[in-house]
C-alpha cells in the first residue's frame, strides 16, 4: 500500500472515529432525560417537511428498534446540520417513538 493512501485511510479515520463516538454517547444516554414535547417542536421545525407522518407509518419503514431509531435520528442530525446535542436527539426519539413507532 503506498504512502499516500495509507494517509488517505488515516485521514478518513480520524473523520469517522469522533463521529462513531458521538453517536455512541447519543445512543447511550438515559430515556428517561427524555422531554417529548420539545422533541415533537424539534421534529416539527427541522424534520417534518421531509419526514412527514407517512414516512413514519410506512410498513417498510428503516428503524426496527428503538435503539435504531435513536442511531438514526443522531445520524440526521448531524447529516442535516442540526448538531443536536444527546438530549435532544432523545427528545426526538421519545415523540417518534410515542407517537409513530411504539418500540419498548
Amino acid at each position: 500500500m503506498s504512502m499516500k493512501l495509507l494517509h488517505v485511510n488515516f485521514m478518513l479515520m480520524a473523520v469517522k472515529m469522533p463521529v462513531f463516538a458521538a453517536l455512541v454517547l447519543i445512543c447511550s444516554q438515559p430515556s428517561w432525560a427524555s422531554n417529548p414535547e420539545r422533541g415533537r417542536a424539534l421534529y416539527e421545525n427541522q424534520c417534518e417537511s421531509c419526514h412527514a407522518e407517512w414516512a413514519h407509518a410506512r410498513t417498510n419503514r428503516k428503524a426496527k428498534s428503538l435503539a435504531d431509531l435513536r442511531l438514526r435520528a443522531a445520524a440526521w442530525s448531524t447529516h442535516g446540520g442540526l448538531d443536536w446535542n444527546s438530549e435532544e436527539v432523545n427528545d426526538v426519539v421519545e415523540y417518534l417513538n410515542v407517537h409513530f413507532y411504539h418500540f419498548k
